[in-house]
């Protein structure tokens, strides 16, 4: 429920106050020139304050810097900017009440955006309805009051957009320090090597060239076992020319060299198959989230079916997942 309004302030239906000028496509648009003279105002343009398009004001609906906006049309209908002088875009709408300071105006209507937003008119392009617009309940301060209502909540945005700031750059430092840690741990120096703990304490440990040679071995026995078409070349051995000193104990290898098996996953669409709501959970890159299969909303599931068809790409536990394409291949 909504709180009541202190007694020295007014409520109003906002389409009893409010004057609303709705914005109006112009016969051309382009660059400007000695006939596109005005800046053409729509989402994008009073997002980034940087006009794209200008065109003819004649005739068309003007806004000012100081002008409040609204997206009257489209799926971000009850979104509110404003800022830019030009003509009205089409897909906008300017609001004003005389007599209100319009900081305040802003602040009351960016608060309304939910229910502007999910109580849309228009099944094909949503627009705003204006009976939801018309009946929202105004409240209406004293002047000196809107604008101190205004001037605090400016305050109250720039702490939350530092305190922002303030954590992207700890999540920025996190990264760099989980960076840190496993290059640390990638190159001996995060714990004390077997090497040097086996000399300390007078025993015998198995080093890294001897593990490879084990591993090829291994290899080797299987490849004989297995059937002709599946046997495969051994992978060349790592080129270490330019490649960093290691610990006492270490060695260089390729990933082929030791992986058993390096499998690309599958998409089930491109076989014809469909997600559902629930079954065998389906791994996605964004799936992923510091080095675990997270769930959320983007998870989805195939069946068993699906499944038992997918046998090649199926995970189980311990597997390494890794992103091979898009941007954060």
């Amino acid at each position: 429920m909504t709180p009541a309004p202190p007694p020295s302030w007014a409520v109003a239906p906002l389409g009893d106050v409010a004057v609303l000028t709705k914005g109006k496509k112009p016969n051309a648009l382009g660059k400007a020139d000695a006939f596109l003279t005005t800046p053409y105002v729509t989402i994008r343009v009073f997002e980034s304050g940087a006009p794209a398009d200008y065109c003819d004001p004649r005739g068309l609906p003007l806004c000012s810097e100081d002008d409040v906006l609204i997206v009257w049309d489209g799926a971000r209908c009850g979104l509110v900017g404003g800022g830019v002088p030009g003509v009205i875009g089409s897909t906008l709408a300017k609001i004003d009440v005389p007599g209100v300071s319009r900081p305040y105006l802003r602040c009351f209507l960016q608060a309304q955006f939910h229910t502007l937003n999910s109580n849309p008119r228009g099944v094909g392009i949503p627009h705003i309805d204006p009976v939801v617009f018309a009946s929202l309940p105004f409240p209406l301060p004293p002047l000196a009051e809107q604008r101190r209502i205004a001037e605090a909540i400016e305050t109250q945005f720039a702490r939350l957009d530092a305190a922002v700031a303030a954590l992207e750059s700890a999540r920025a430092n996190l990264r760099r320090c989980r960076a840190s840690v496993l290059n640390a741990a990638c190159s001996g120096k995060l714990v004390p090597t077997e090497a040097g703990l086996a000399r300390a304490e007078g025993r015998a440990y198995e080093p890294a060239s001897a593990l490879l040679e084990r591993v090829a071995r291994e290899r080797a026995a299987a490849s004989e076992s297995a059937k002709p078409r599946r046997k495969r070349s051994e992978p060349p051995a790592p080129d270490v020319a330019n490649l960093p000193e290691l610990p006492e104990g270490w060695a260089w290898a390729t990933l082929g060299g030791i992986a058993p098996t390096l499998t690309k996953g599958t998409t089930p669409t491109t076989l014809g198959l469909k997600y559902q709501d629930s079954g065998i959970r389906f791994v996605k890159i964004e799936n992923l989230e510091n080095s675990r299969v997270s769930g959320g909303a983007q998870l989805q599931y195939i069946d068993s079916r699906t499944h038992l068809i997918l046998q090649r790409s199926q995970l189980v536990e311990g597997d390494i997942l890794f992103s091979i394409a898009g941007t954060i291949g």
